[in-house]
């Protein structure tokens, strides 16, 4: 009988398994570890620069404008603004400073508004001199990203125009593809008596390249219509009677129109036809309101024709 084999070990064969896995736990550990650690951090997603203090609606249609909300955040910024800017606000402060933030408060609450137009925000409001009926004074500003708010510069001061407060989008013109500010100039207030009677034109600002630019010869048609349209109401006042008609006070009817033909005209660029026939059609209306009442006459057609080339040249 052979002699039995003798049973072989099977230690190395599991020493070489174990040092197997614990090189493959290494290696992942080195490596996937050291991985994770060179790794960039993902970027952090930064909110957007926008004004979140501004709600805006949503486009309309075929306006290159879009009128955008005022919430009680923009406010307050308008107001911190108007105290800086506005001398009837500054002078009011100087001796009532909760008197002029309630003034400012009390104008941007009731007359102000925002529009978006190529790009930029704008925002209009105005200041008060507290009079009965003077004065607005108007003041365009933009507001950027950061809200901040830097005012338009303008050719003509728009915080001068008096007694006309911003209504908002009734102040917003388009024509020929551009953006124009509708103003009433009341630079004839009072110039017939009464505020109710007082002659008003339109005055036109274009907004372009970052500023507002008087451009009343863009609507020339617009003023020569108006002229005309004062013509032919006048009509029915040649040589009426006080009690042949139910005006309270004809001749400051009178005086309004007259003065308003004539300063539509002057707006259209047509100086001879706003005194073409000025005689003729003085004599038409005669009286017209007493300019003077001192020298207890009326005044000559060539005396209310420098007047209102005064009162039209700013003077």
């Amino acid at each position: 009988m052979g002699r039995k084999a003798k049973k072989r070990s099977n230690f190395g064969f599991y020493l070489v398994v174990i040092l197997a896995f614990l090189a493959l736990g290494f290696f992942w550990y080195y490596f996937g570890h050291k991985k994770s650690l060179i790794q960039s951090v993902p970027p952090v997603e930064q909110p957007k620069q926008e004004a979140p203090v501004v709600e805006t609606p949503a486009a309309n249609g075929a306006k290159a404008y879009v009128m955008a909300g005022l919430n009680d955040d923009v406010k307050k910024l308008l107001v911190a603004k108007l105290l800086d800017v506005s001398p009837v606000y500054r002078e009011l402060g100087s001796s009532a400073a909760n008197d002029a933030r309630a003034a400012a408060a009390e104008t941007v609450d009731n007359y102000s508004f925002a529009f978006d137009y190529r790009g930029e925000r704008y925002v209009v409001t105005a200041d008060y001199s507290g009079g009965e009926h003077c004065c607005f004074g108007w003041y365009t500003f933009t507001l950027d990203a950061q809200n901040i708010l830097k005012e338009v510069p303008s050719s003509v001061s728009m915080a001068d125009m008096g007694g006309v407060y911003p209504e908002g989008e009734e102040n917003l013109v388009e024509k020929n593809g551009n953006l124009y500010i509708k103003v009433v100039d009341d630079r004839f207030m009072y110039f017939c008596g009464s505020y109710q009677d007082s002659p008003m034109i339109d005055r036109y600002f274009l907004i372009s390249n970052g500023k507002l630019t008087a451009q009343n010869e863009d609507f020339k048609d617009e003023f020569v219509k108006a002229a005309l349209t004062d013509e032919r109401d006048l009509e029915k006042y040649y040589n009426t009677s006080k009690t042949a008609f139910p005006d309270t006070d004809l001749p400051t009817v009178r005086c309004r129109l007259f003065t308003e033909r004539a300063a539509n005209y002057l707006a259209a660029g047509e100086s001879a036809k706003a005194w073409e026939s000025l005689d003729v059609l003085y004599g038409k209306l005669t009286p017209l309101n007493p300019y003077r009442p001192a020298d207890s006459r009326f005044d000559t057609p060539a005396e209310i024709k420098a007047d209102i080339i005064s009162r039209f040249n700013g003077e």
